[in-house]
């Protein structure tokens, strides 16, 4: 396997392989199988830890199940892996929101906005809250 074709962590995992990890996670997710998602979420943080991608899993799932800190933590987690991931400053900005932090919210929600391409989803998740918040949603 090539450099370009793996993720380099505890072991050499191909990226196809970590696709269908992480895709499994969501999926037990979606099923309400909410601690097969998170030992496979928190798997593949180990596994990848120069990946934002598990952490931003885990955080989704942690969101779902109403467990805000935890999941701040998680993407406090992905940002602090890959400061440019607009998708992670995205999701954390939503659940600072939901939190009452409004202000590190905005903030987060902000760089998401600087990170993306206009029009991309990140982008335009960010734009909405940022809208949401004030129109006095938060």
């Amino acid at each position: 396997m090539s450099a370009d074709e793996s993720l380099i962590g505890l072991v050499e995992v191909s990226k196809q392989e970590a696709q269908i990890l992480l895709e499994a996670g969501y999926l037990y997710m979606e099923m309400g199988d909410f601690q097969a998602a998170q030992e496979i979420f928190e798997g593949c943080v180990s596994l990848l830890p120069r990946s934002d991608a598990p952490s931003v899993g885990l955080g989704n799932l942690l969101v779902t199940q109403g467990k805000h800190q935890e999941a701040i933590k998680a993407y406090q987690n992905a940002v602090k892996i890959s400061p440019e991931s607009a998708t992670a400053h995205a999701f954390l900005g939503e659940v600072l929101m939901l939190q009452g932090q409004t202000q590190q919210g905005q903030q987060s929600l902000q760089k998401a906005i600087e990170l993306s391409p206009e029009g991309a989803p990140p982008a335009e998740l960010a734009q909405s809250l940022l809208k949401a918040a004030q129109e006095g949603v938060f």
